[in-house]
């Protein structure tokens, strides 16, 4: 028995398989418009999963590189990295994810508590999703002049594509339901954006990581404007200089800072972003005059 499944994500392939039992098809809700095989383009990236029920590799005495203080660590041994999982309430890791350097190849050793017994169907838990995903993806883009930010994003004017990155708390989710109901614009995410350079250009996509605002569309745009968010009681905009905008953006960036090269790939491409795109702090206020205020930004500033 030989089942496959494919995920994409960012024009990032993850092509599961499983030769000991059925992959279950059901995943969250904000997973729907990135399952399947959506076509081959330039600058895709493939990543092949193997799915093995039991057998887990002993990890013991591997040098633990990160510990998240939840649910997931990372480990290595002379190359080769491990990513555990181990729930609350779970005695013992549910799954193991072992590659070697590029993570372009993944067997992940599965605990037979993935398996969803109700019926007797014998489904397999799909591990590939949130925070698996994540740490891939992190890794994989790293090397490839991408990176993953703490942000909303959307389209304004039809190809405008604009970045609100932020912290928790910043508004990201609240500037987003402003555009569902006050403007007729395109939507990414309006949590977690993925951003890849290609060439000159930036592109951000959408990601299935969604914040209050429920929003994780498998969407892209061209980037045209990074604007840091700020509460204020109206709206005004300010350009920021190379070292505010390194400020700024640096927290927001997910960077591994306990591996070394890839941590400095991923402020490499950070480097790029803020040397090549306008860069600046929005400040806002809750309500349609925001929607307003950046409809008029990108046709005055981006026509």
């Amino acid at each position: 028995m030989k089942d496959t499944k494919h995920i994409q994500i960012a024009g990032v392939h993850f092509h599961i398989q499983c030769q000991d039992a059925r992959i279950s098809p059901h995943m969250d809700a904000a997973y729907r418009s990135f399952i399947g095989n959506q076509g081959a383009n330039l600058n895709d990236i493939d990543i092949q999963v193997r799915l093995i029920i039991g057998n887990k590799p002993d990890i013991w005495g591997w040098k633990k590189i990160f510990d998240s203080g939840a649910s997931w660590a990372m480990f290595k041994n002379e190359g080769t990295y491990c990513v555990s999982l181990k729930p609350e309430g779970f005695d013992q890791d549910i799954w193991l994810a072992v590659s070697k350097p590029g993570f372009t190849e993944v067997t992940i050793y599965c605990s037979e508590d993935m398996l969803n017994q109700d019926q007797g169907n014998g489904l397999l838990h799909n591990p590939v999703c949130y925070p698996l995903d994540q740490i891939l993806l992190m890794y994989v883009l790293g090397s490839n002049q991408g990176l993953l930010m703490h942000a909303a994003g959307a389209v304004f004017g039809g190809n405008k594509g604009f970045l609100f990155p932020g912290k928790s708390g910043a508004g990201k989710s609240t500037l987003a339901k402003q555009i569902i109901e006050n403007h007729d614009e395109s939507l990414l995410s309006d949590d977690r954006i993925i951003v890849r350079q290609h060439s000159d250009s930036f592109t951000a996509y959408g990601t299935p990581w969604p914040g209050e605002a429920g929003i994780a569309e498998s969407r892209k745009t061209e980037v045209s404007a990074i604007l840091f968010l700020k509460h204020e009681t109206s709206c005004s905009i300010r350009q920021l200089n190379t070292r505010e905008s390194t400020e700024k953006l640096l927290p927001i960036v997910s960077i591994p800072w306990y591996d070394q090269e890839v941590m400095l790939k991923i402020m490499g491409s950070c480097e790029e972003i803020i040397s090549n795109l306008p860069c600046y702090e929005l400040s806002f206020t809750p309500g349609p005059e925001t929607v307003d205020f950046l409809n008029d930004f990108s046709e005055t500033q981006f026509h």
